[in-house]
């Protein structure tokens, strides 16, 4: 057994535990709701053993009741740029729209300006 999967000092589940309970958890959560026996407490339950948010676990619900595939846990992924679709490389000018900078030779001082 490898350290990452044996039970962590503050008796949570270990990572690959934890996703794979997340389904489970899911759909007893859903059957719950069906039930109209769902409360708060259950989410927070849960949530605290799968080690995360009780507003994650609220998604997860919502994604589960419209039907929609899950994905798996971490960050969302990215949009990639395909060939199809060129980066368009232009420059609009300043972002910030203000006066040109001055030289230093003019710029006044925060005693007052140059002589």
């Amino acid at each position: 057994m490898k350290d990452s999967d044996a039970i962590r000092p503050d008796g949570g589940l270990p990572a690959a535990s934890r996703t794979a309970l997340r389904g489970p958890a899911v759909r007893r959560l859903l059957a719950l709701r069906a039930a109209k026996k769902l409360t708060a407490v259950h989410v927070r339950v849960a949530a605290d053993a799968l080690g995360v948010s009780e507003r994650t676990v609220w998604r997860w619900l919502a994604t589960a009741q419209r039907g929609l595939p899950s994905r798996e846990p971490g960050p969302s992924p990215q949009r990639q740029i395909t060939a199809e679709r060129p980066v368009q490389r232009r420059h609009a000018g300043p972002v910030h729209g203000g006066p040109p900078a001055r030289s230093p030779s003019t710029a006044p001082t925060v005693h007052g300006s140059r002589a």
